[in-house]
């Protein structure tokens, strides 16, 4: 990965997904030349009983080198999870999140991208 020379762009950004099943699904996947840094992360369950969640960092194929960032997290039922630490990854890298069952769980995410 190059060093940033100074020019470029920092931009602030944000992803979303609804019905979330229990298969991955990305929430954002890394491009050759950005640094992201996420700011926060909803996640909110809509349904009556409790759902777990998982997020994590994968290779940009999705498929390996998962790193957990939070593993069978549980969301009881209309309620909302926030994450507001600060994680960053570069362009190798995807973002991806996963229920346990399908479910009716939301999620917005509100990150900088820098690219250079």
């Amino acid at each position: 990965m190059p060093i940033p020379s100074g020019s470029g762009t920092e931009v602030i950004k944000y992803a979303k997904l609804t019905s979330l099943t229990n298969s991955w699904t990305t929430l954002k996947t890394g491009e050759a030349d950005h640094i992201y840094t996420v700011l926060s992360i909803y996640v909110t369950n809509a349904e009556a009983t409790t759902e777990n969640f998982s997020l994590a960092f994968t290779d940009n194929e999705g498929t390996s080198n998962i790193v957990y960032l939070m593993q069978e997290q549980p969301l009881g039922p209309r309620d909302s999870y926030k994450l507001h630490d600060r994680c960053g990854w570069d362009g190798t890298k995807r973002l991806r999140i996963i229920t346990g069952d399908s479910a009716n769980v939301n999620v917005y995410m509100t990150y900088i991208d820098q690219h250079f």
